[in-house]
């Protein structure tokens, strides 16, 4: 009997240790899975201030299961990856042009500054991401100051398809701000 009760106390420490070492895991998986997604949400941003649409589109899952909620006060609205990606296309030539210097071009410059990411519902196929923003933009000619144009937050629901990290359903929520007349004028 008292052989049994050993091994029975060690295969409830091994079961113990083996517990253990697959959270710690877990742990550094969540570590590692944020900051890949930290990774991925930069180069959106660089995306987005440059205006390179191939990188922005990269970032989303690019098939029918992609969806961007846009809330602004009380209105709302949704686009699906192909009108997204039909709208940004479309828009590519004009914003290239505002961005190159003058005579060329406008100096237009957009500035994205993210917050802190908040993750949440982290596995090894997916994660949220919330992020707060703030927009900022100014042009050369004619010239007008940096201005804090938008400010909200992105909620980003990434999954993880063939290693990479996606961005499968977007909410950007803007926050009401004294809106200036600076860039809404140039477009």
């Amino acid at each position: 009997m008292k052989i049994r009760t050993q091994k029975l106390i060690l295969l409830l420490v091994i079961v113990g240790l083996i517990l253990l070492v697959a959270g710690c895991d877990k742990k550094a998986d969540a570590t590692e899975i944020q900051h890949d997604i930290t990774n991925s949400v930069k180069s959106f941003k660089t995306a987005v201030q440059a205006y390179d649409v191939n990188n922005m589109l990269r970032f989303l899952v690019q098939d029918i299961s992609f969806q961007l909620t846009i809330s602004e006060g009380n209105s709302f609205y949704i686009k699906d990856y192909t009108i997204l990606k039909n709208e940004l296309e479309e828009d590519q030539a004009k914003q290239l042009h505002w961005r190159q210097a003058p005579p060329e071009g406008h100096g237009y410059v957009l500035i994205m500054e993210l917050g802190t990411i908040i993750f949440s519902n982290i596995s090894a196929s997916g994660a949220i991401a919330t992020i707060p923003f703030t927009v900022k933009e100014q042009v050369q000619d004619p010239q007008i100051p940096q201005t804090v144009t938008d400010a909200g937050q992105i909620a980003c629901e990434m999954v993880r398809l063939q290693g990479t990290w996606r961005c499968q359903k977007m909410t950007i929520i803007y926050y009401a701000l004294k809106k200036s007349w600076i860039m809404k004028s140039c477009w």
